[in-house]
């Protein structure tokens, strides 16, 4: 029951972020999370949360994305 639980939380609560690399930079970028010993998703989400500006509320977050979004 704890799965079904947290599995509506993250339909509910989460998204995916993704791109596309040519398969040499794909392969290079698996390749050296590897000899780090991170996961690509682990190292994504690191990048992504230091590079995003901080922000004290998720309605800050949100008025900063429509922001963005409504400047293009």
């Amino acid at each position: 029951m704890d799965r079904k639980r947290q599995a509506r939380w993250d339909a509910h609560n989460l998204r995916t972020v993704a791109t596309k690399l040519p398969l040499w930079e794909q392969l290079a970028f698996r390749r050296a999370c590897s000899a780090a010993g991170v996961s690509p998703y682990a190292l994504l989400q690191r990048l992504i949360r230091e590079w995003m500006p901080q922000t004290d509320t998720k309605q800050d977050i949100v008025a900063l994305v429509e922001k963005l979004c409504a400047e293009g």
